[in-house]
């Protein structure tokens, strides 16, 4: 994984409101890999990779 200067900042909206992602390191040429989902779906690979900058729940039903 690489560091970057620029900050990448990636927003994700789920049933229970909306997150905030900071991208501190990024395989961009992982993303062509088969492999390089293990930064997904290990847990402390990913904690290094992404840190939640902030999140906004839904405040009802209706809003999501």
């Amino acid at each position: 994984m690489t560091t970057n200067t620029q900050s990448m900042l990636v927003l994700q909206e789920v049933a229970a409101g909306y997150g905030l992602f900071d991208v501190v390191a990024f395989e961009e040429i992982g993303t062509l890999l088969e492999g390089s989902m293990n930064t997904v779906t290990d847990l402390a690979r990913f904690n290094r990779a992404i840190k939640l900058k902030a999140f906004q729940p839904f405040e009802s039903a209706k809003d999501a």
